[in-house]
């Protein structure tokens, strides 16, 4: 639905909706300077420059990954009121909820998968909409109003001389462009320092099914697996609450699985319920 055109000076994204590219554009007013100006506008186009850097996933350590998350602290999720506390809620209900049963479905109506419960490497995992079921969606739910990325993941940063810039940030979160909820960010980072472009690139993971079990692993790379330890010391210090965002890891994955190519998504799929259990 998307592709991208790289020139020596500025981008050009496409875009199939382009109702997105509006939005795009809105949110990267809201974010400016932490996106890159964008330079023009048209239909199903936008044009932004061009930024010099190393993309983050093959340049991030431990130690700098601790100076982006402040960063992010300072800069990015800063407090920002779009609608009442009631409708933020509803609107993380929607995203987390109905959006995760609609995505299941898909991959299920894919595969014929029947929901049930399943040996996942050795270990017992119950149904699927049982997992969910056992989830306080009123406690997940419960989030404050902040501007947020939206699809923060290594391969959406460039790491600059003078810091970071963010770029393919999500046209919006749940329908509101100002605001969102950085746990979402939070666990988009934590999936990404697992499940990594590069690795799927090289078909680094294994999904096995035996019949009657699943074997599911993914390799990871050291300096990843350290900044992981990053990423929950900052949370714990910033006193945020790391079993939400352990959650909602699990819950991308489970949302992820029937968008990407096979058998990665079957691997996201039994990944995301072995997590989540």
């Amino acid at each position: 639905d998307e592709a991208i055109y790289i020139f020596d000076k500025f981008v050009i994204k496409f875009l199939f909706d382009e109702s997105w590219v509006q939005e795009k554009v809105q949110r990267a007013n809201i974010l400016l300077p932490l996106v890159p100006e964008i330079e023009g506008v048209k239909k199903n186009f936008f044009r932004y420059k061009y930024v010099e850097g190393d993309v983050y996933s093959r340049a991030v350590t431990p130690t700098d990954f601790e100076k982006f998350l402040n960063w992010c602290r300072s800069n990015l999720w800063v407090t920002i009121k779009e609608v009442s506390t009631k409708q933020f809620q509803d609107v993380c209900h929607d995203f987390y909820f109905n959006k995760t049963i609609q995505r299941i479905k898909k991959i299920m109506d894919l595969y014929s998968i029947k929901d049930k419960e399943d040996i996942i490497n050795e270990e017992k995992i119950p149904p699927v909409m049982s997992l969910i079921n056992k989830i306080d969606f009123n406690w997940l739910t419960k989030a404050k109003q902040n501007k947020i990325h939206g699809d923060l993941i290594l391969e959406n940063i460039i790491r600059t001389p003078s810091g970071h810039k963010l770029l393919d940030w999500r046209q919006n979160f749940g329908g509101l462009l100002k605001a969102g909820d950085m746990y979402y960010d939070l666990a988009k980072l934590n999936h990404n320092l697992t499940v990594n472009h590069d690795i799927i690139d090289q078909n680094l993971f294994i999904i096995e099914d035996k019949g009657n079990s699943i074997v599911c692993d993914i390799f990871r790379k050291e300096n990843l697996v350290e900044c992981q330890k990053v990423l929950f010391n900052f949370i714990n210090k910033e006193k945020l609450d790391s079993e939400k965002v352990r959650i909602l890891t699990a819950l991308v994955w489970l949302n992820m699985s029937p968008l990407h190519h096979h058998p990665f998504n079957l691997f996201l799929y039994y990944f995301g319920k072995l997590n989540l259990w």
